[in-house]
């Protein structure tokens, strides 16, 4: 069981950071 909750906060971990590098993006792509 614990291994499984391991599991899923590593994918919540990836699909935040995952957020961040894409909202970065946008506001790069914003400033050109």
């Amino acid at each position: 069981m614990r291994g499984h909750i391991y599991r899923t906060d590593t994918v919540a971990v990836f699909a935040i950071i995952f957020t961040l590098m894409s909202r970065e993006r946008s506001l790069d792509f914003e400033k050109e």
